[in-house]
């Protein structure tokens, strides 16, 4: 099996799935995450602040993100939408 099927089949799950699968430790699942969702970040990252980088702001809101979901906690609904208030709180 090579990793290419694999990562078709991570591409494949719903949001919901992927944090499901990162919390039972499938760093992959969130791999998938950060692709599907981090243009959008960069997006809104420019739209609330213009003193802070917005890579650094997304990559920090991803991290707390990822913390948060290994304890248990995290995202329950719409990933992207919690990722935006991620990104706004942190900017904040």
């Amino acid at each position: 099996m090579t990793a290419e099927p694999e990562a078709e089949g991570v591409a494949a799950l719903a949001d919901a799935d992927l944090v499901l699968r990162t919390r039972s430790g499938d760093a992959e699942a969130f791999g998938e995450l950060w692709r599907r969702h981090y243009r959008s970040g960069i997006t809104v990252a420019r739209s609330v602040t213009s003193s802070l980088d917005p890579d650094d702001l997304v990559q920090e809101a991803y991290t707390k993100i990822y913390q948060s979901i290994l304890k248990g906690g995290g995202p329950t609904g719409s990933f992207r939408a919690y990722l935006f208030t991620s990104i706004r709180n942190t900017a904040a």
